[in-house]
């Protein structure tokens, strides 16, 4: 596998990118030498050439159901799968994406751009080995990209917002299943009102398998679907799988009927239907004294709460990718474990 901008394979900067200071230039409204319109550089591939707000023919924009935490930056993602091919949609929780699909994803802060990066399936099989990743930082004048290199950039245009390293890229994709993809699944499209839906794509023919919105349906009552989600969206990539870190298991798949089939109670409340109730004490976490991983109605006693709310130590969950907790997740995860459970 390769990740360029997420760090290249040789640990440099690209040497024909520029430098990380063209981020912080200042801004160049000007035209350009033939007196035209300003052209505008953006990352490789997702918009017309010469313009940065123009989408490339084929490039889609989308939006998971259930959102990653990024410390609140706006987040744009757009993907083309190349014509004629299909996602391999044979098993419905673990997709496979055709060799030239390319995943961008722009993060910014106030309305100003500050980070794109790019995946692109480079070959055929699937996990890191057959991906590329690259990573952008936008100029003041948001007019133009710079490639930036292994070990990422802090504080982009003055922002606290911080392109990742290559070594913080693998922390999340390696872990995830099967083919590095993080947020578009059957799950994470599984919803009507979104751009870009299961149906959608089952449409245009690009799923082997058709997957139903029915059968992406999260079970539960709205506040356990919140949460629910919100925990597929910001843990399952370590926390999911065939081998979830420490047994804790928080992926959300296809084709439940009720919420105490979820991996969620099963791995986090040891959910047992025969007792005739799926909430039972949660597992120890091995964290924090005597916490449980979830413990009903005492969030302070819940190891899942205790450890998104850290920030700044080991205890700290997710482990990268942010600097300060999110408020709204935090109350919606409460809400579950002091009653919606």
């Amino acid at each position: 596998w390769s990740i360029a901008g997420c760090g290249d394979g040789d640990d440099s900067p690209p040497a024909d990118m520029g430098t990380a200071m063209d981020m912080n230039a200042d801004p160049d409204m000007g035209r350009d030498g033939d007196m035209g319109m300003a052209r505008c550089e953006g990352p490789p591939g997702l918009y017309v050439d010469g313009s940065c707000t123009e989408l490339a023919d084929g490039v889609r924009p989308y939006r998971p159901r259930f959102q990653l935490w990024s410390d609140a930056a706006e987040k744009d993602r757009f993907v083309r799968i190349p014509d004629g091919t299909t996602i391999d949609t044979s098993d419905p929780d673990r997709w496979v994406f055709p060799v030239g699909t390319t995943f961008w994803k722009t993060f910014s802060r106030g309305g100003r751009r500050l980070e794109t990066r790019i995946l692109t399936k480079t070959s055929a099989g699937e996990g890191m080995d057959s991906w590329t990743f690259e990573t952008f930082g936008w100029n003041l004048a948001q007019d133009d990209v710079t490639q930036v290199g292994v070990n990422g950039l802090q504080n982009v245009l003055g922002t606290t917002h911080d392109i990742p390293s290559r070594e913080d890229c693998l922390k999340c994709h390696a872990s995830a299943s099967r083919d590095v993809v993080l947020g578009f699944s059957a799950i994470q499209l599984g919803e009507a009102n979104l751009p870009l839906t299961l149906d959608d794509l089952a449409a245009a023919s690009e799923m082997s398998q058709p997957v139903s919105l029915s059968s992406a349906a999260v079970p539960g009552t709205t506040v356990q679907r919140n949460a629910l989600g919100y925990l597929h969206a910001n843990c399952a990539h370590c926390h999911g799988g065939s081998a979830p870190q420490v047994g804790l298991n928080m992926e959300l798949v296809t084709g439940l009927s009720a919420v105490c089939d979820t991996n969620t109670y099963l791995t986090a409340l040891m959910a047992d239907d025969t007792s005739g109730s799926c909430v039972t004490p949660g597992a120890p976490a091995g964290w924090v004294g005597a916490a449980k991983r979830v413990e009903p109605g005492f969030h302070l006693m819940s190891a899942v709460y205790l450890r998104m709310a850290a920030r700044g130590n080991a205890d700290q969950m997710p482990p990268v990718g942010t600097e300060d907790p999110d408020a709204l997740g935090l109350s919606a995860i409460q809400a579950w474990i002091m009653g919606g459970i």
